[in-house]
């Protein structure tokens, strides 16, 4: 009789399967167990929560909306010590640069040039004048000199000595003699005189001392620096726009829901608004549109472009 005996079998393997034999290591297989399962059903548990998560909250883009108002050039002109950057707060009558005017500038010129002509024709008739003085001299000399022989002849004829012809003839001599240096003091004061040359340098004081003050350019309300038109140095014409500025009292969030999410908003409902600077405030709805529309282009995506959404009004705690 042949007796044979089986090869006892490895009580830590079970079809191929190597298990933990001793109690203490059962509970580490039981965690590696619920670990692969985790991970094999973590695409499921993903989509069960991708889907309650859209069903419980809606998340839609926004943008804020602020009152704006524009700063213009008043006059024509290039723009100096203008170095304000978009973000930056403005008080109310706050000044943002100068504006020197080119009509300033242009009268300057104009007068300048003239006040040079008068400067030549002066320095031309300096010759002139310096002669006709000499000839007034030499007048009031000869009236002089006739004076005294009139009132020799005067004398003369009460002694009969003299006749009143030749009186007449040295009156009339004297009275031409007066004629010509009354002529001449008018031809003098006309060819002499500086009054238009002072006249011209007192306007170009004033528009200088004008032109010095510039236009100071001054913010009318307090706002925050939302767009930047022009730089410092650059020249502008009147009505240019300088500035955009935005009111922050006046901010509002405008957001925009697809229609089928639409019902879920209600007036008053509060919300929670996240920024891109991940910044979070409070909300409340205090708007809705009864119609729809395209969503603005800077909100579109690769994945989502030209949709149709109903815009929300809403006010936020924060401006």
């Amino acid at each position: 009789m042949k007796i044979s005996f089986e090869k006892k079998a490895d009580p830590t393997v079970v079809d191929g399967m190597k298990i933990s034999y001793g109690a203490g290591k059962r509970a580490a297989q039981r965690l590696r167990w619920l670990l692969v399962l985790a991970i094999v059903s973590s695409p499921l548990l993903y989509f069960v929560f991708s889907v309650s998560y859209n069903i419980l909250v809606v998340v839609v883009p926004g943008q804020v909306r602020m009152t704006t108002y524009t700063v213009v050039s008043p006059v024509t002109g290039v723009l100096q010590n203008f170095s304000h950057a978009p973000g930056g707060m403005l008080a109310t009558q706050q000044p943002i640069g100068n504006l020197n005017s080119l009509a300033h500038e242009e009268k300057i010129a104009s007068l300048e040039a003239r006040k040079e002509f008068l400067a030549e024709q002066q320095a031309k008739t300096q010759q002139v004048e310096a002669s006709q003085k000499k000839l007034l001299a030499s007048t009031r000399q000869s009236l002089s000199a006739l004076s005294a022989e009139l009132a020799q002849i005067k004398t003369l004829m009460s002694r009969g000595a003299a006749t009143q012809t030749e009186y007449t003839a040295a009156r009339l001599r004297l009275e031409a003699r007066q004629m010509e240096l009354t002529q001449l003091e008018k031809t003098l004061l006309f060819t002499g005189g500086d009054i238009e040359l002072k006249r011209t340098q007192v306007e170009i004081d004033a528009l200088r001392a004008e032109f010095n003050q510039t236009h100071a350019l001054k913010t009318p309300r307090a706002g925050q620096i939302i767009k930047k038109h022009v730089v410092d140095g650059q020249f502008v014409m009147q009505g240019t726009p300088l500035l955009e500025i935005a009111l922050p009292e006046t901010a509002s969030f405008e957001i925009y829901v697809l229609p089928k999410h639409y019902d879920r908003i209600r007036l008053g409902e509060e919300l929670t608004l996240a920024f891109s600077d991940g910044k979070k405030v409070k909300g409340w709805v205090s708007g809705l549109s009864l119609t729809a529309e395209k969503r603005p282009a800077s909100l579109d995506t690769q994945m989502s472009t030209n949709q149709v959404v109903m815009p929300v009004t809403l006010n936020i705690e924060e401006p």
